[in-house]
């Protein structure tokens, strides 16, 4: 799949990109805000966010998110 052809010059300084993609980690999207100054947060570690959201959902307490290091560790392993 192409990916999306997206202007970022005209992003504010300071700006997030947010790309859900997890695999590769590292898209031209990403590298490309990179590229402009900006603040780039992939795929996993957007799935890590979702997961502490979801652990609180079905559990009514906090995740432990004094692993988040580690879990991202393992997935980009």
């Amino acid at each position: 799949v192409e990916p999306f052809d997206i202007d970022l010059s005209a992003m504010p300084a300071g700006g997030w990109v947010v790309d859900m993609v997890t695999d590769p980690i590292e898209t031209p999207l990403l590298k490309s805000a990179r590229a402009f100054g900006l603040t780039a947060v992939d795929g996993l570690s957007m799935l890590v966010e979702q997961a502490a959201a979801s652990f609180a959902m079905l559990f009514g307490q906090a995740a432990p998110r004094h692993l988040d290091v580690e879990v991202n560790r393992l997935l980009r392993s």
